[in-house]
């Protein structure tokens, strides 16, 4: 039987069982779209994530934080009041890989200008801050070193913090009020969108980290710091070398457990895959489940079309057709059926994909790969489905229905 007689065959039967054709698309459509959304969304919340981490915690650097709890990572224990702006200075002054440092200490605090008001993330920094976290202003200048040993009331705010306040009205110059006290904007903050710990880094104002331990707060000590090194290939003795200064500077001995912790760019991915990974084998499990009961669906509805239909094939077979026609006008049909859902399934998922974009803000994958991926896998659990319900098909003796 030739091909074009075939497929003419299978779209007339197809029509002929609207019906179950339809039911048939539905476990694949509903499988497909959730494979598509599960897949993109994961892939991309990876990318996002892993791209700002890089942004934040780049190749060549480190951060030490207050506390107990180990490089690379853990729950931090002990006081989280020891380490001091002096703790850095030393460690930069006297490891030579060291090439820049920005102490960091942060709170919470509502920010006031005229009649709008918000409760933000208040971060204190250095005038490095804008080299070690690579991100500087967009508009007006960033701290300077007179603004730090001054404890300066000065404040840069991020971009979406500033048009909550200001709307259209530029913010340069203008006085805001924190925790009652006055502070004067001198600028504000270049995009940074919302970090792996979900916070949105712009809805947060910057102010000098001398004013924030004195002023905001009145506290001696940091919440972490961070080192940008010359050679990332040393980062590792660099790691070993920190240890053992700031052991020595806190007095600690032998097996005692240090009082901070510090992290490595490795370390932090690491811990962002395993996270990851769970996210991306949970969710496409589900997808999964759903296309291997469309698959026995698919099967046994086939199985049905095949009693339905044992007069016509007997009497095709009396007329000449031979056993591999009817399996090959069964594996057709279900290939064109498997294809349309796939396609259906596959747009769906692409146009949920597009809406959570629109709300998280997340990489879209490429469509076309996207559709043809899609399709392509519903047409092989198609065939698959549909291999064993065609061969019994193809075996009916036309003699027993005739």
């Amino acid at each position: 039987m030739k091909i074009k007689n075939i497929v003419t065959t299978s779209c007339r039967m197809m029509w002929r069982f609207k019906g179950r054709t339809f039911l048939v698309m539905l476990g694949l459509i509903v499988g497909i779209s959730m494979l598509t959304i599960t897949m993109s969304v994961s892939s991309g919340t990876r990318d996002k994530l892993m791209g700002q981490l890089d942004a934040m915690f780049n190749a060549n650097s480190l951060l030490i934080a207050a506390g107990a709890g180990g490089m690379g990572g853990g729950r931090e224990s002990g006081s989280r009041e020891t380490l001091k702006i002096d703790d850095l200075r030393y460690v930069s002054e006297q490891i030579e890989n060291i090439i820049s440092w920005d102490p960091v200490q942060s709170t919470s605090g509502q920010v006031k200008y005229q009649g709008n008001s918000e409760q933000v993330l208040l971060m204190g920094h250095s005038s490095q801050a804008d080299f070690v976290w690579h991100r500087g202003v967009k508009e007006g200048q960033f701290f300077s070193e007179e603004h730090i040993k001054a404890r300066s009331r000065v404040a840069i705010l991020g971009h979406v913090l500033a048009q909550k306040l200001f709307a259209d009205e530029s913010p340069i110059g203008k006085t805001i009020r924190i925790d009652s006290s006055p502070y004067k904007v001198i600028g504000v903050l270049e995009h940074q969108g919302v970090d792996p710990h979900g916070l949105d880094r712009d809805n947060e104002a910057h102010v000098p980290v001398t004013t924030m331990m004195k002023r905001l707060m009145n506290v001696d000590y940091l919440m972490m710091g961070k080192f940008i090194v010359e050679d990332e290939n040393a980062i590792e003795q660099t790691v070993g070398q920190i240890e053992q200064l700031m052991r020595e500077r806190h007095g600690i001995e032998g097996e005692q457990q240090s009082d901070f912790s510090i992290y490595t760019p490795k370390g932090q991915r690491e811990m962002m895959r395993e996270a990851n990974q769970v996210f991306e084998t949970l969710l496409p499990s589900v997808a999964i489940v759903a296309l291997l009961i469309a698959m026995v669906v698919i099967t046994n509805l086939m199985l049905i079309m095949v009693n339905e239909r044992r007069a016509e094939i007997a009497l095709r077979k009396s007329v000449g057709a031979r056993a591999s026609d009817i399996l090959w006008q069964f594996l057709t049909e279900v290939s064109f059926i498997a294809g349309i859902g796939g396609l259906i399934g596959s747009g769906l998922g692409l146009l949920g994909v597009f809406l959570i974009r629109l709300v998280f803000d997340i990489p879209v994958p490429d469509l076309g790969v996207q559709l043809l991926i899609g399709v392509l896998i519903s047409i092989g659990i198609g065939i698959a489905a549909g291999i064993y319900p065609a061969r019994e098909a193809a075996r009916l003796d036309p003699i027993t229905y005739l």
